[in-house]
């Protein structure tokens, strides 16, 4: 299993969602927060889906629920393959200065779980993004 220390592993989160887009259209890992149905919840989104996959293995998440969407860049209009994975509950890296994780890194410490609770949760529902939080 990859360090939660790898630096390869480490995604960033930004204040403005372009930049973040940027970033992940670019290949680098991009933690985007929202909140769906009140529940606080988070895309790792990158067009690198072997990054997004090794994440994924150091988190311990199946890669079947690894999810491709195309996404347009914002530099140039034109839509590229790119993947994410949805996180939350104890796979939703804390915010920046919680404990344990923080900024900067994998948030692996809050994302290590359970297989088995992946393995029996229903299909997830389709997204409908309620709320912004600015990071």
């Amino acid at each position: 299993m990859p360090d939660a220390r790898d630096s390869v592993l480490i995604f960033r989160e930004f204040h403005c969602r372009r930049d973040g887009m940027i970033h992940a259209m670019d290949g680098g890992l991009w933690l985007h927060r929202h909140v769906w149905f009140g529940t606080a919840m988070a895309h790792l989104v990158s067009t690198n889906r072997e990054l997004l996959l090794a994440w994924g293995r150091a988190a311990g998440l199946p890669a079947r629920r690894l999810q491709h969407k195309p996404l347009k860049d914002p530099r140039t209009s034109h839509r590229k393959d790119a993947w994410h994975w949805d996180l939350a509950g104890r796979f939703l890296p804390p915010l920046s200065g919680d404990e344990p994780g923080g900024a900067g890194t994998t948030g692996m410490e809050s994302a290590y779980a359970v297989n088995e609770a992946l393995d029996a949760a229903p299909p997830p529902l389709p997204w409908r993004a309620v709320g912004l939080r600015s990071r």
